[in-house]
């Protein structure tokens, strides 16, 4: 039952399958009795590179190996083709030779599938992922082949081919290219994914969600999984073996099936819909299929039809969708709907989503002489002709016209012979309050070429790794990015699925910049890690250039994404006033570490002598030490601070500690607890609040450099994020006692080692507090390694419980009840499912516990991550921003990277001002 629902019709009959059913024989049998096809391994494997290819005898044992296994189990009709060996081509043949040995070793396999072919000349053999042995063989089988990061979604449905055989570009060549199909012979896909649980494998699929844990990373592998088994088989390749399981993708292996070949999701309002779909019948009958498709946009149904398909079996049927969009003023999103029938039966159900955008008009207020434009290719003049945008057309920035207050530099517009004028006249039009649009150049702006420091064009890729845990994206163009600035004007009205393929070539940007980090807003970012940002704002004196690497101007007219950021960001530009460049002032509390931090961020401040030189300096931005001392000193100044504050400036205050929180909290208005930063997840929690404007989860996602798991490349989440954290709404984490383990935001899935394990006959974890709450609600996480929790209660005061049955499943179950007053909450497990025997344990992943607060908490409280190490209390037009990054502690490159992009990013959403 569990093979039919994986949609599994290429087995790999191997050495774990003696272990299931003791021996190869019974396990042969029951694949045979119940129709399971699949390849049957030997036992030779080459992974580890065991094996002496040197040695002749090595050779002689594969060979009378070859003979017993054919002629033993030759008589199984569920064996389908012979794997002779494992990875002693892809590994040790490749990695621990020459390229000339290679080949030599190459001839000894084929003679290996001469002999099996010899016994057996019924079916086909092959070295797993040994490709077909340089045009020798007659199958085709690759191990972790599929296309990625760049190349992703359009190679997976067209890869490429080489024809005639590998030859070796020098004596080391190990290129993976020897392996390459002619798309002449069948193609067998033997090992083609392998996702250990690293989540930031999965950013340059999944996006900066996949920082927010291994159940968002897993989402993304299984959209990958997708795009590469809907890939293969739309080119008739069946088979495929992924070395995962991910049941969302699954739908995938399903039989007879309809899979749609574009991955754009966005249309014009009005606009005609063009779907290419695939139906396929890989099942044994040739009954009619009928394919049902509904389109629903904003709620409603928009179109729907239905055509009956017959395929033969093992064969597939090409067609096309048509619908027409309806006229919208405003974003509509949705999904088509597809289900494939036999009879009133569905077979098969899925649905991609569709949005509709509306057509943009004239920006308004926009006039002719404020917005130039230097376009020599033209498609951005002719896009503004059909907008009716007014404006200017310019030859060079250097002789724009007085009053241009906007300037769109369009494709390739920065000649050679020019460069560098235009550059320096660029920098003066930004620098004295005007805004510059950049669309995608040949050779991008960067380095001394802009007046911020740390903007570079993205170094080369790193597509062609040997054998990777994941293979990682990179480089510096590709299909597929996200939004990470959602509050940034320039991508109002889109979400994070409008970035996943554009229209046309799939090819949404080229020559990205790298992630920087310091000097500017990241817009959109992607690649491995997401260590590319094709779009971003870089401020400049009282200016900003927007640089964008996204094909805007290749695809206007055709990608409706495209117009609407060019459509958006003249908006922006043509309403955003001078933004004079805002004054800061610090007091450091004499502290050197801190001081060399804000230098290395770029920061331009003023240092301030004391507390009253600091709020009556007239600044719009202060950086404050929080001692002891100096938050006494805010407290005895409350009225001066909130007026600071209400007038629009910013007061951030850096490293609260146990000492100075009573003060801090009469400051802020709110009474929290405080308790050191440990070893814990960090997530944010306002992710599209204005001051976290260019960050995203991937920012505030740190890990060590301590190993966890090596054979999973995973590493232990940093303790040094924060230094110490204070509470919201949820407290558990505070609670007195050893709770770190359940409320440290991880669970099993992220790894077993950072959850606990309870008896599962009865067990009590106790959260006890300083002082009483009153409690409303709870969450729990359970895990299923041993037993399951069945029957929990919740223990408030010794006194008072409350009976819950959970449910046997992962993930966030919500515990109800009437609030309640108490000073310590007990979580009682009571008992567990009566699963098969295993050890005496249950899984107690993680737990929330919520507590009353005011009724305007939201509006005066602001964490902007969980736990509380960044929060933010509004005052005015301004406020305080409570800032604890571990800025002294000696870290990774990467964590210090990213915490002066933290900074950086929060200081200029502030409105700061930084050197070039």
């Amino acid at each position: 039952a569990a093979y039919r629902a994986h949609g599994d019709r290429f087995h790999r009959i191997a050495s774990d399958h003696d272990r299931l059913w003791g021996y190869r024989e019974a396990a042969l049998e029951f694949f045979d009795r119940h129709g399971i096809p699949g390849r049957l391994s030997t036992c030779i494997d080459g992974m580890f590179i065991t094996h002496n290819l040197h040695n002749p005898l090595v050779w002689d044992n594969f060979e009378r190996h070859v003979r017993q296994v054919v002629r033993a189990y030759g008589n199984h009709p569920s064996i389908m083709m012979w794997s002779l060996g494992n990875e002693m081509m892809f590994i040790t043949s490749r990695l621990a030779s020459n390229a000339e040995d290679n080949l030599r070793w190459m001839e000894k396999a084929q003679h290996l599938s001469d002999v099996a072919g010899e016994l057996d000349p019924t079916r086909p053999s092959f070295q797993d992922g040994g490709g077909d042995l340089n045009r020798r063989g007659e199958v085709n089988c690759q191990h972790y082949s599929w296309p990625s990061g760049g190349s992703v979604p359009t190679e997976s449905y067209a890869y490429r081919l080489r024809e005639g055989p590998w030859v070796p570009t020098g004596t080391w060549d190990r290129s993976a290219e020897q392996y390459a199909w002619d798309g002449k012979r069948p193609l067998v896909q033997g090992e083609v994914f392998y996702y250990s649980g690293n989540v930031g494998d999965m950013a340059w699929i999944g996006g900066p969600d996949v920082y927010r844990g291994k159940r968002f990373a897993t989402q993304a592998a299984a959209r990958y999984a997708r795009i590469g088994v809907e890939g293969a088989r739309w080119q008739g390749v069946t088979g495929i073996c992924p070395w995962v399981i991910l049941p969302e993708a699954a739908v995938s292996f399903e039989p007879r099936a309809v899979f749609v070949r574009e991955h754009n999701s966005c249309f014009r309002a009005g606009a005609e819909m063009k779907r290419t779909i695939k139906v396929f019948n890989d099942g044994h009958r040739d009954d009619p299929l009928t394919l049902r498709w509904r389109l629903a946009l904003g709620g409603e149904e928009a179109a729907s039809g239905e055509k009956t398909y017959q395929v033969p079996p093992g064969r597939a049927e090409q067609d096309v969708i048509v619908a027409a969009l309806p006229d919208a003023d405003r974003r509509l999103d949705g999904e088509l709907e597809l289900a494939l029938y036999v009879a009133d039966e569905a077979v098969f159900e899925d649905a991609v989503p569709v949005c509709v955008l509306p057509a943009g008009g004239a920006v308004e207020g926009l006039e002719a002489e404020e917005l130039c434009v230097v376009d020599p290719e033209g498609s951005v003049q002719g896009w503004l002709e059909a907008l009716g945008q007014p404006f200017t057309p310019a030859a060079s920035v250097a002789a724009l016209p007085e009053g241009c207050t906007v300037l769109v530099i369009g494709r390739d517009a920065l000649p050679e012979d020019e460069r560098d004028g235009m550059a320096n006249a660029l920098r003066r039009f930004v620098e004295a309050g005007n805004t510059a649009v950049v669309l995608e150049q040949r050779r991008p702006l960067e380095g001394d070429e802009l007046p911020a420091a740390g903007i570079a064009v993205a170094g080369p890729g790193r597509d062609h790794a040997p054998r990777p845990e994941f293979r990682a994206a990179g480089g510096q163009s590709g299909c597929i990015a996200f939004p990470v600035a959602l509050a940034h004007p320039v991508l109002d009205g889109l979400t994070e699925g409008d970035f996943f393929a554009w229209a046309g070539d799939e090819r949404s940007f080229r020559l990205s910049y790298a992630t920087p980090t310091s000097g500017a807003i990241s817009l959109v970012q992607a690649g491995h890690e997401l260590r590319l940002t094709p779009m971003m704002d870089v401020r400049a004196g009282q200016g900003s250039y927007v640089l964008s690497q996204m094909l805007i101007a290749e695809k206007l007219g055709v990608e409706p994404v495209a117009d609407r950021l060019l459509h958006n960001a003249l908006a922006w530009a043509g309403a955003r006033a001078e933004a004079e460049p805002g004054r800061t002032v610090a007091l450091l509390a004499g502290e050197e570490a801190l001081r060399s931090f804000l230098d290395r961020t770029r920061l331009s401040y003023e240092p301030a002598a004391d507390l009253d030189a600091l709020l009556d300096a007239g600044a719009d931005v202060a950086v404050v030490r929080a001692t002891p001392e100096v938050l006494s000193g805010l407290a005895a100044r409350a009225d001066a601070v909130r007026s600071f504050c209400s007038r629009g400036g910013w007061l951030m205050l850096a490293g609260l500690g146990e000492a100075g929180l009573a003060d801090f909290n009469r400051l802020v208005g709110f009474e929290h607890r405080i308790r050191p930063f440990r070893r814990e997840a960090v997530g944010l929690q306002a992710r599209t609040d204005p001051l976290l404007m260019g960050l995203s989860d991937r920012d505030v996602n740190m890990v060590s450099d301590e190993i966890l798991a090596p054979w999973a490349h995973l590493y232990w989440i940093s303790e040094k994020t924060y230094t110490a954290v204070v509470d919201g709404r949820e407290i558990a984490s505070f609670a007195r006692g050893s709770v770190a383990d359940v409320t440290n935001g991880m669970v099993n899935d992220d790894f077993w080692r950072y959850i606990r394990y309870l008896n599962a006959d009865g067990a009590d974890v106790e959260f006890a507090f300083e002082r009483p709450e009153t409690f409303t609600r709870a969450n729990v996480w359970g895990s299923g390694s041993y037993y399951w929790m069945k029957d929990v209660e919740l223990v408030f005061d010794d006194q008072d419980a409350v009976h819950f049955v959970l449910e046997k499943r992962t993930g966030m179950q919500e515990l109800e009840f009437e609030p309640r007053p108490a000073g310590k909450v007990t979580f009682r497990v009571v008992d567990h499912y009566a699963d098969p025997p295993t050890q005496d344990l249950v899984g107690f992943d993680n737990f929330e516990l919520y507590r009353r607060v005011p009724e305007d908490f939201e509006r005066r409280v602001v964490l902007l991550t969980k736990p509380g190490g960044l929060v933010k209390y509004p005052i005015g037009q301004g406020g305080i921003v409570l800032n604890q990054l571990d800025y002294a502690a000696e870290d990774t490159e990467e964590n210090v990277g990213k915490k002066l992009a933290i900074y950086a990013n929060l200081l200029r959403n502030m409105g700061a001002a930084f050197r070039g």
